[in-house]
């Protein structure tokens, strides 16, 4: 199933289109569910300063892997035999760096570096919910 031919997508036209809607939905999203006492109490930007980096960052990301990645290091005999398991690779390519450049932003921004580097940080600003991440925060310590 994964060595099934996959159709080679990536033109700039449908990379701007894709970076630029994500790059909006990421900071809406980012906007609406961030808290403000939160976001002032560990870092220095403000909640749309870091609304818009993470929308940047996002598109950012989306045209480094989908576009210039693929024009300099993927040849066209490579384009040619793409497969599902190189889009899979390709799209979690995108996810790594999403998360690297976000998490380096946010070690750059931080008020406490330390607080970025803890547990506690994963579980009070990444859980979804009020209480889900409770349990994890107390099994890890």
């Amino acid at each position: 199933l994964l060595n099934k031919p996959y159709p080679f997508y990536f033109t700039l036209k449908r990379n701007l289109i894709l970076a630029i809607t994500i790059g909006i939905f990421i900071g809406i999203v980012y906007f609406l569910l961030m808290n403000q006492s939160f976001s002032e109490k560990y870092a220095y930007l403000s909640r749309v300063y870091k609304t818009l980096s993470f929308s940047l960052i996002t598109f950012g990301s989306i045209m480094l892997v989908f576009d210039f990645f693929p024009k300099h290091f993927i040849s066209d005999a490579q384009k040619e035999n793409w497969t599902i398991l190189k889009q899979l690779g390709i799209i979690l390519l995108l996810l790594l760096v999403i998360t690297a450049f976000n998490f380096i932003f946010l070690l750059f921004i931080a008020k406490d570096i330390s607080f970025f580097l803890s547990i506690k940080f994963i579980t009070s600003y990444y859980c979804p919910f009020k209480g889900t991440c409770t349990l994890i925060y107390y099994c890890m310590a």
